[in-house]
């Protein structure tokens, strides 16, 4: 037993003694260039850098920004756009000089840092947007875990952007001025990283030197547009006039509405909604030439709107009239070809002529109101217009009075 006590003791001794040698490890979030022009750590924050600069982490986030336009600054459904990025060593021998003057040259970046290797927007998503655009922004992740830096010092490294010509085009995303090359230096002491800088340039740099967040647009002397994705919104709405039946029943008449993109062909899902009596189904993403929501039923007084179409998008509306037994005639306003001249589309299952919007250009973009009116044709029990019969009537009225007056006056000559 007296063994057993002493055994306990030791053991206990044992425990109390490794756990206080165990070293506490802090967690270091993740630094992120969000809000940080491109630099992070206290290297250059004062003309008097501290003697015993914060780590940072191992691990930082950059951004790749999207900027999304449309006249109503109506959220939209994102593009189908994907790009990839590299990390690999970049030059060495290039100056840095601190707010104090202490100047340091690079080295090449070594080991092998991991980064996200693909951003993408997809159409399930939805992003912001403005008339003057709207930055929309996701995260690249760069991790320097497994990176042994054999010396305290500065390491650049160059970071690439990948897409192609026609996959900008094909997403209808404009390639903005920003270029798909970043350098970023990693400030190094020997236990551990204590800043970053991030530029557009693989140049020499001060603390006068622009930085950058990532693959943003940037302000100032050096200002530069991000990629961009135009859009715009076409709203279909439906006036009956001198049928009172249809109206009061809020009968809906079939639409068919056809988009023309050559240049667009990835997935997009423009956003679809519908007022009170009209039907319109929203259809899964699908090229803007086959997008399936095209074939709307709107009544008297309603609307149905596509909110987020690509720039380049042309549209054709036709009407058709369901009603039986009853002639209309249509006009059309707010369109680039209307029908005008209040075109008679006659009973069952006849059409309008197109109704077209013609396809924008990213820059000026606006929004579409097609207004169409249905003003039935009242025909009179004879065949003869209402409208007409009165003066018919009256012309018919003028030739008996003037035949028994002319009647009248010959017998009385005899």
């Amino acid at each position: 037993m007296k063994n057993i006590k002493k055994l306990g003791a030791l053991l206990l001794t044992l425990v109390l003694i490794l756990s206080l040698s165990a070293p506490v490890f802090a967690t270091v979030p993740i630094a992120s260039m969000e809000g940080e022009e491109g630099q992070i750590g206290e290297f250059d924050s004062t003309a008097t850098p501290p003697e015993t600069p914060t780590l940072v982490g191992s691990s930082v986030i950059i951004f790749k920004e999207l900027t999304v336009f449309n006249p109503s600054a109506a959220s939209v459904n994102a593009p189908t756009v994907s790009y990839g990025y590299a990390i690999t060593a970049g030059s060495a021998d290039k100056d840095v000089t601190d707010a104090a003057g202490v100047q340091v040259k690079t080295y090449a970046g070594v080991g092998s840092p991991t980064i996200t290797e693909t951003v993408s927007w997809s159409p399930d998503e939805t992003v912001g947007a403005s008339a003057a655009g709207t930055a929309n922004r996701k995260s690249i992740e760069i991790n320097f875990n497994d990176v042994e830096f054999p010396r305290a010092g500065v390491y650049r490294y160059k970071i690439t952007e990948n897409i192609t010509p026609a996959a900008y085009t094909a997403a209808g995303v404009v390639d903005g001025e920003i270029s798909n090359e970043r350098w970023l230096d990693v400030y190094v002491k020997d236990d551990g990283i204590y800043g970053y800088v991030l530029m557009d340039a693989d140049a020499a740099v001060t603390t006068a030197t622009a930085k950058t967040e990532g693959f943003v647009a940037t302000t100032g002397d050096n200002a530069k547009t991000a990629d961009q994705y135009h859009t715009f919104n076409l709203t279909v709405s439906k006036t009956v006039a001198n049928d009172a039946y249809i109206k009061n029943t809020h009968h809906k008449f079939p639409f068919t509405v056809t988009f023309t993109n050559a240049s667009v062909t990835g997935a997009v899902k423009p956003i679809v909604t519908a007022t009170a009596n009209a039907t319109l189904a929203q259809a899964d993403a699908a090229a803007i030439a086959s997008f399936a929501a095209t074939n709307p039923q709107i009544a008297d007084g309603a609307s149905v709107t596509y909110t987020g179409i690509p720039m380049g998008t042309a549209v054709a509306i036709v009407e058709r009239n369901d009603v039986a037994g009853t002639t209309y005639a249509v006009t059309t306003a707010g369109a680039d070809t209307n029908i005008e001249d209040a075109e008679a589309v006659t009973s069952g299952n006849s059409t309008t002529g197109t109704i077209a919007v013609s396809a924008q250009t990213a820059g000026s973009e606006a929004d579409k109101t097609v207004e169409v009116t249905n003003d039935m044709m009242i025909i009179s029990p004879t065949g003869v217009v209402l409208r007409v019969a009165p003066y018919v009537l009256m012309l018919a009225a003028g030739i008996v009075v003037f035949a028994l007056s002319r009647k009248r006056r010959t017998e009385e000559e005899a």
